[in-house]
């Protein structure tokens, strides 16, 4: 019989090739309860924590040392996430933060929700809310982060700041996140339930201007409201002439309204697209005019001014 060889003795905390524990961080982070399931012994885990190559940003949950993982807002975030229950999710403001584009910035208290029966011990910079009603409750995930999802997000932020729902509505209708007609859907239950912020999302849904229709950018959506405000209808958005696809058009009055945001016409190949696209329209007998971002949001009575002038005019 071939003896068994004896079992090696667990290596002393600090002996031994250290845990790859970047395989396990997200932002940056790692997890007591995940290092301990990947076979991380408990002595290791303080060890690495007495070394430096740990460090404690919340109950349970710490970021790799400076070297490895740079401490980001998303990072924040999730470190509040994960300490504060196995089911909270980023929500309200900070919901609409990681929802929005990704260069947005925001520096305030982070907004985490969790279950009803959730009891979670208070945490500095965290405001936790508890959930009271079921519709649109389901987590989402964004960065990696669990999150509200975008309709719920809406109306929770309304809850909160009513004054960003409408600009929120925007991105995320430009993104397309969310649709208009969705997003009405989704007022109508929570209203039914008498859900705080819904107020400021029914307002926002009756303040939107293009219809059904969505829109590019926020451009198209600010220039819809200035001719909204002027009363200067007959306009359709994102309709087919002469075979292209235009930002605004005026039928009857074979005028062509085109937003010129930056960040969609600043290549060379998008402007030699727009300027031919231009040509063919005007050589079929149409007239067009090319609006800037300035121009609408700054100087709005000029548009409307030129505008009005190219319609009863021309």
């Amino acid at each position: 019989m071939v003896p068994r060889p004896s079992p090696r003795p667990n290596p002393r905390p600090g002996t031994g090739a250290p845990p790859d524990l970047s395989a396990l961080a997200l932002h940056g982070l790692v997890t007591r309860s995940d290092a301990l399931a990947a076979g991380v012994p408990a002595g290791r885990w303080r060890w690495l924590h007495q070394r430096g190559r740990l460090e404690q940003v919340r109950p349970g949950v710490s970021r790799l040392t400076p070297a490895d993982a740079t401490a980001s807002r998303e990072q924040a975030i999730l470190a509040a996430v994960l300490s504060t229950g196995s089911r909270a999710m980023a929500s309200h403001r900070t919901a609409a933060y990681l929802w929005g584009p990704a260069e947005a910035d925001d520096d305030g208290p982070i907004d985490v929700t969790v279950p009803r029966a959730s009891r979670p011990r208070p945490r500095p910079g965290v405001v936790v809310h508890r959930v009271l009603d079921r519709p649109d409750s389901t987590p989402s995930h964004r960065r990696g982060i669990p999150v509200t999802s975008p309709l719920r997000t809406l109306v929770d932020l309304g809850a909160v700041a009513p004054d960003r729902v409408e600009p929120f509505l925007v991105e995320l209708t430009c993104s397309g996140l969310v649709t208009i007609p969705v997003v009405a859907a989704a007022v109508e239950r929570h209203s039914r339930r008498g859900q705080i912020g819904v107020g400021a999302l029914r307002a926002a849904v009756a303040n939107w201007p293009l219809g059904d229709s969505r829109p590019d950018s926020v451009l198209e959506v600010d220039l819809a409201r200035l001719l909204r405000r002027a009363r200067l209808d007959g306009f359709e958005h994102h309709a087919i002439v002469e075979g292209f696809e235009v930002d605004f058009v005026h039928r009857a009055r074979r005028l062509v309204l085109e937003t010129d945001g930056f960040e969609f016409h600043s290549s060379r190949s998008a402007f030699e697209t727009d300027r031919h696209r231009d040509a063919e329209l005007v050589a079929a007998g149409w007239r067009v005019i090319r609006l800037t971002w300035a121009r609408v949001t700054g100087h709005p009575d000029w548009v409307e001014a030129v505008v009005r002038r190219a319609l009863f005019t021309g």
